[in-house]
């Protein structure tokens, strides 16, 4: 009676059995995990089993029957072990060799009962019990496990525990007729839950990457900083990420389905693209630059990377694309312009301004002689005063284009700007026709600065020509205003995003503006640059803007401009206020020359240049041997040092320099006054002369006046250290 639903149940087990290894042996096939291929045995194993006891049911001899027994236990043995052996494995545990050494045992019981002919029950009780143990732990083991779906986890777990437990009743229960069916049909569907289990679970674990990729992808797709477009083939939206919508101000559900065209300034923009992302297509370096346009209308700099979505089959499906504002970016790659165009004008004059000084230190020399040399009442005087003049303002020209050169400060001090600012006007006013009308709102408080008082005027006096020239025509108002404000991160005034290298803090602000014929905002932004210049030819050298600029951020400040063309301009100047409890100094005033009777060495390579010096200190009353060789001065010098109380050198000479010059006449004779002039110089200054034992320092084009205070001012300080010294033959005067 067994045998007639017996032999049924075994083949629908055996296929169960057989389909469930073919599926695990062709995952194993095509994903290579261990434990697929563990598992895959164990179900192969299974369905012998089931072809062992087809046998046994279809044979009558009895001893072929007990061998099929024997190896029946064995088969069921064996699975089972692979069933737990390839779950250590998938859920990475260590297989203890304990289960081994038990499973051989069992198998050496089973052979032994087999030959001796002990009874089913025997035979088989402790296998089943092992059997039952060995799912049971199999249970346990994917219960505890927390890494895998949990759900999927608990189920096998449960059926397996299930499946353990009706293993260890087998041998009770099989020999009652209406159970075992029943048994059979409980264990086939443990067998098959168990199998359908595992295989979820095993295709949970391996979507899990997949969805870890998956979130990883969104998380840096939402955070990352550039505006990121998805687009299919024909550069349709299908998706943006925040940053996008941050920077554009469109939705993402607005612009889906839209194409990109509606993101750039213009449509020949989109064009431009579409042909270049079809000559750099795959091109990683290459990098796209347009002007795009936000939902308000505002258009910004852009650069962007875009990559192509392909699929499986290499065929592109769409475009990912990175877009980056740079505006602020232009904005610093056009300030380092402007800085290497000022750096260029400094190279440039220090080539040209030593020669150039030569050049125009004649016609101010032989000038000034000349004016001394005729009748006060003479009408020439007016002819020479013109001259002098044109001299002095191509000196100050040459000082302009110096500023670019000169790095660090120049004799910078503390200075209160109202005083000069005063000055600047003052001196000003008498060349401005009365059609323009000054107007003045200086505070006297208005902020201390460090800086050099010269450079100060020279910033005053260039903003308010500028003012001047653009209302020369039809006149107007010049306003000058200088008052100590507070400038904050998000201050109104100037906000901290218009110039991101002035901190927040103290100022002095001074404010030039005109009612002129304003700027033009294509030109607003060249204003700044050397030789730049909207005038006529003659009116104007395109410098005074950038000497300004250069005086302005040389001095930790900053320089903003507003115009409007037709209403006038105006200037802001912002430099960073002192600590007002530090003393400070007004503009130099001019003190009338002193003559004297010393003995001076005079050198200079330009014989020109000598026969304007030599008659100017002898005027005054000096006694000058001039040499236009360093290496011939020095030998006069070396043969009696005593005969000279100071010694003027040019600085740039053939042979010798005059830096050279002054160290060996200071070698020979210690303390040895002496004065360098020079038209440029990178090697000395007027801070560090004194730490080369050098006294004075004259650049040239040097005025008579400036020559005398400085040669009196050196001889006395002389005189006043050899009293101290008690050295009767420093600073002696021959006249005694």
């Amino acid at each position: 009676m067994i045998t007639n639903w017996l032999f049924p149940s075994t083949i629908a087990n055996l296929m169960g059995s057989a389909i469930l290894a073919s599926t695990y042996f062709f995952l194993f096939r095509s994903d290579k995990k261990a434990y697929l291929g563990i598992w895959a045995s164990a179900w192969c194993l299974y369905a012998v089993r089931y072809v062992l006891l087809l046998l046994f049911l279809s044979l009558n001899n009895s001893s072929f029957k007990d061998f099929i027994l024997i190896a029946n236990q064995i088969v069921a043995l064996g699975s089972g072990m692979l069933l737990l052996w390839g779950t250590h494995v998938f859920l990475d545990r260590r297989f203890s060799r304990r289960w081994i050494c038990l499973s051989l045992a069992i198998c050496l019981y089973i052979l032994f009962t087999g030959m001796c002919s002990f009874s089913l029950f025997w035979l088989s009780l402790p296998t089943f019990f092992f059997l039952g143990w060995v799912y049971i732990w199999t249970g346990i083991i994917f219960m505890r496990q927390k890494q895998t779906a949990q759900n999927s986890t608990r189920i096998v777990g449960i059926t397996f525990i299930l499946w353990g437990i009706h293993k260890a009743d087998y041998p009770f229960l099989r020999p009652i007729e209406w159970i075992a069916p029943w048994g059979y049909l409980i264990g086939a569907t443990l067998e098959i839950v168990i199998a359908i289990g595992m295989l979820m679970v095993y295709f949970q674990r391996a979507q899990q990457p997949i969805m870890e990729s998956e979130r990883q992808y969104r998380q840096l797709f939402t955070s990352i900083w550039d505006a990121i477009l998805v687009t299919d083939t024909q550069r349709r939206i299908i998706r943006c990420n925040p940053a996008f919508t941050e920077l554009f101000g469109f939705a993402e559900a607005e612009i889906r389905g839209k194409l990109t065209r509606c993101i750039y300034e213009n449509e020949n923009q989109f064009f431009e693209i579409d042909r270049q992302l079809k000559n750099h297509m795959g091109d990683p370096r290459f990098l796209y630059r347009a002007n795009y346009k936000k939902s308000s209308g505002e258009v910004f700099a852009g650069e962007t990377k875009i990559f192509p979505i392909t699929a499986a089959g290499g065929e592109p499906t769409g475009f990912m694309s990175l877009i980056r504002d740079i505006t602020e970016r232009k904005r610093f790659e056009a300030r380092l312009q402007q800085t290497r165009k000022l750096e260029a004008i400094g190279s440039l004059a220090g080539g040209i301004a030593h020669d150039f000084n030569n050049v125009l230190y004649p016609l101010l020399g032989f000038a000034e002689l000349l004016k001394e040399d005729i009748p006060a009442d003479s009408p020439l005087q007016n002819h020479v005063d013109e001259i002098i003049r044109a001299a002095l303002r191509s000196k100050d020209l040459v000082k302009q284009i110096l500023t670019f050169s000169r790095q660090g400060d120049q004799n910078a001090k503390p200075v209160k700007l109202a005083p000069i600012v005063q000055e600047a006007i003052k001196l000003l006013r008498s060349s401005i026709p009365t059609t323009i009308d000054i107007q003045m709102d200086i505070d006297a408080d208005g902020g201390v600065v460090v800086a050099e008082p010269t450079q100060v005027h020279q910033i005053v006096m260039n903003l308010a020509i500028n003012a001047y020239h653009a209302m020369e025509e039809k006149g107007g108002r010049l306003g000058v205003s200088l008052k100590q404000i507070r400038l904050e991160a998000d201050s109104p005034l100037f906000p901290a995003s218009a110039s991101p290298e002035l901190a927040p803090g103290e100022y002095a602000l001074l404010t030039v503006s005109d009612t002129g014929t304003g700027i033009e905002k294509e030109v607003l932004g060249k204003i700044f640059d050397p030789y730049f210049t909207t005038k006529q030819i003659g009116r104007g050298t395109g410098l005074g803007l950038s000497v300004v600029h250069g005086i302005v951020k040389k001095h930790g400040g900053d320089i903003r401009v507003d115009s409007e063309v037709g209403k006038g301009s105006t200037f802001r100047v912002y430099l960073p206020v002192f600590d007002p409890g530090v003393e400070s100094e007004s503009p130099l005033k001019v003190v009338a020359a002193e003559a004297g009777c010393e003995r001076i060495l005079l050198v200079d390579d330009e014989e020109l240049i000598v026969g304007i010096e030599k008659p100017m200190l002898e005027r005054l009353g000096y006694q000058v041997e001039a040499h236009t060789g360093s290496r011939e001065a020095l030998a006069v010098f070396r043969a009696n040092p005593d005969a000279f109380d100071l010694l003027i050198t040019d600085m740039t000479m053939p042979h010798m320099t005059g830096l050279q010059l002054a160290r060996e006449a200071i070698s020979i004779r210690p303390g040895m006054p002496v004065i360098i002039c020079s038209g440029f110089s990178d090697d000395i200054g007027e801070q560090n002369a004194g730490a080369l034992g050098i006294k004075g320092f004259l650049f040239k084009p040097i005025a008579k006046s400036e020559m005398a205070q400085l040669v009196r001012k050196v001889l006395d300080a002389e005189k006043m250290q050899a009293v101290k010294t008690g050295d009767a033959s420093r600073g002696a005067d021959p006249s005694l």
